[in-house]
């Protein structure tokens, strides 16, 4: 049996239980999971985390509606540019080598997880935030 009919659920699963406990964790976990797990280049692991996370998060914005709790708006804008751009990452992942688009990706991630990490820091010491201008949706 190929090892990849038991770890492509497993992943599915811990992706999944990450989604929906913080939010988070489709594009952000789904593309290293693959690429580490089964071998995949970031250029075909790419579309099956889009296709995978657009399908777990219809579910989510779904109960978020009927908890009235969806920001509808942000999601709007944050849906029409992703249909609008990423036919384009989609179409130049291919045409770029594999590992700068790794260290692209890791960039990023490392970038968040500073972010993240610094917010959770200042939580717990009480740190108050500063005032920022709410966002406009």
């Amino acid at each position: 049996m190929d090892h990849s009919t038991l770890i492509s659920p497993a992943l599915g699963i811990l992706v999944g239980l990450l989604m929906g406990l913080i939010g988070a964790g489709g594009g952000i976990l789904s593309v290293p999971l693959l690429a580490f797990f089964l071998g995949l280049p970031i250029a075909e692991a790419a579309p099956i985390t889009l296709c995978a996370v657009a399908l777990a998060s219809s579910v989510g914005a779904m109960l978020g509606l009927r908890n009235k709790i969806l920001r509808y708006k942000a999601a709007g804008f944050m849906a029409l540019f992703g249909l609008a751009l990423s036919p384009i990452g989609l179409w130049l992942a291919p045409q770029l080598p594999n590992t700068p688009l790794q260290i692209l990706f890791s960039l990023i991630l490392l970038y968040v997880a500073v972010r993240l990490f610094g917010q959770a820091r200042n939580q717990i010491y009480g740190v108050p935030e500063t005032s920022r201008k709410p966002p406009p949706a």
